[in-house]
């Protein structure tokens, strides 16, 4: 049998410097990594919420269009306000979405722009805009020409775009649809 001495005895007993400094290490390295895990899925916490919000306000905006009288779309929701129909309120192609904060260089403080194919002041269907399907015959007469259709459209693309300050920097969010009028 043998003895075992009180010195050999302390030497088992306890962690040696080497053991506590590689056991610091890794509980640094796991805790770090909790606390990056927390700080990035924060940020994507309020980048959905951003974008939420972002698609609400371009919801509802599609939504306020569809309920405006078809032949007064765009009159309604363009950007100047001399053609604007007698009796009701003209909003306009700017709009607020609540929660979400215009960019520094937004020259009209609004997060939301209603975009029509043309100039804003006129309706075109020999624009290039993919997105939009243009150039694309709006009025119905069987060709694509550079007069203003604003008073004679029959299908009306419609570009919402909602450019925001958000948590992560600049971010924009855009929705198209084509509007027709129902007979």
């Amino acid at each position: 049998m043998k003895l075992v001495t009180g010195a050999a005895r302390r030497r088992r007993a306890g962690f040696t410097l080497l053991e506590l400094m590689i056991s610091s290490t890794v509980f640094l390295l796991v805790a770090g990594a909790v606390v990056t895990t927390l700080v990035i899925s924060s940020a994507l916490n309020m980048t959905g919420r951003e974008t939420a919000l972002a698609s609400r306000g371009a919801q509802s905006i599609i939504e306020e269009l569809k309920a405006t009288t078809f032949a007064e779309i765009f009159a309604r929701y363009n950007t100047t306000a001399a053609d604007n129909p007698a009796g009701g309120s003209s909003p306009g192609a700017n709009f607020a979405v609540a929660g979400l904060t215009p960019r520094a260089d937004d020259g009209d403080g609004f997060v939301g722009a209603v975009e029509f194919p043309g100039t804003g002041t006129t309706l075109r269907e020999d624009g290039e805009d993919v997105e939009l399907g243009l150039p694309r015959d709006l009025d119905g007469d069987g060709g694509v020409d550079a007069t203003n259709h604003a008073g004679d459209y029959r299908i009306l693309p419609v570009r919402v775009v909602i450019s925001w300050n958000g948590q992560n920097g600049a971010r924009t969010f855009e929705l198209v649809t084509v509007l027709t009028e129902l007979r």
